[in-house]
Order: C-alpha cells, then structure tokens, then sequence
C-alpha cells in the first residue's frame, strides 16, 4: 500500500524512511554525531543533512542501514501504524486517480480564466456599442433633415415622388 504526504519536492517513501530512521535512532539513544561511528562509516556532515532532509534517503541507503541496523529488509520503507498528520494511505488506483484529478483541475482552472477574460472583454465590447448606438440615436433625433435611406449611397437625399392627381 502506497502513503501518500501532500508535501512538494520529496517522495513519500523517503519521508517515510526518513521518520523511521529518525524513531530508531531516538529508540537507540543516538544523536546524530553518533551515527559515523555506530553505522561504521560516513561523516558527521553526511548524516546531519541526510536527518535534516537535505540529502537523499534513497533505496540503496534504506537499504544498506537496514542491514547494518539487523532491520528486516524493506522495514524503513514501512508506512507506520500510526499515520502522522496530513498522511493519507492510498493504493495505486486512488494515487492516479488524484494525479488525474490534479491535472484535470489545472486544466479546469486555466479554462476559467479564459472564459472569464473573454467574458470581460465581450461585456467591454456590448457596453461600447451601446454607447455608439445611443450616440447616433442622439445625434439622429437632433438632426433637421431626415435621415437618407439606408440603401441610398452616402450623401445621397432621398428622391420625392410627385404627388399623385385624385
């Protein structure tokens, strides 16, 4: 079963080896400037940033402590009993469909953007027109001579038919 910590940047099963490792040596009584001498090799340097976070706990390592330690094989990379706050244990399926959800989330986000944008610039664009409408409106109704036919050229009066004869 896979463990999944919503923190970026460093895998899940090297936070967990990570917390095993720190709960051993705590249960061993060891400091960190302890463990060059107690594991039989490394510097003070390489264990401080490997507690810290700072280095890698990859699966070589897991495992190469683990056999120094006498640690059953795999035993670091165990999701604890008591899952520490903000873990959640997830199976593979329940782990892609979160990755799926997360994408089709950014997707969905960016999608809104844009349609918010295109919003904003089409209410600009109605509000504009109206405004010109309301403008020739205004300046028709002002007008003294009527206005020419609208398939009449520009500029063009409209012809006046004779008056006929009853």
């Amino acid at each position: 079963m896979l463990t999944l910590r919503f923190t970026l940047g460093v895998s899940d099963e090297k936070l967990i080896r990570l917390e095993h490792f720190k709960a051993l040596i705590a249960a061993r009584g060891w400091q960190v400037k302890d463990l060059p001498v107690e594991m039989g090799w490394g510097r003070y340097s390489f264990w401080n940033d490997l507690i810290e976070g700072n280095k890698s706990f990859g699966e070589k390592l897991a495992r190469r402590i683990e056999a120094k330690l006498e640690l059953h094989r795999y035993q670091l990379d165990e999701a604890p009993d008591k899952m520490p706050e903000g873990y959640v244990r997830l199976d593979a399926h329940e782990r892609a469909m979160i990755e799926s959800y997360r994408a089709i989330s950014k997707e969905a986000r960016q999608l809104d953007f844009e349609l918010d944008q295109f919003g904003e610039r089409r209410s600009e664009a109605y509000q504009a027109l109206l405004v010109r409408i309301e403008e020739l409106r205004t300046k028709l109704l002002m007008a003294k001579e009527p206005a020419p036919s609208p398939s009449a050229p520009s500029g063009v009066k409209p012809k006046q038919r004779p008056a006929r004869a009853r």
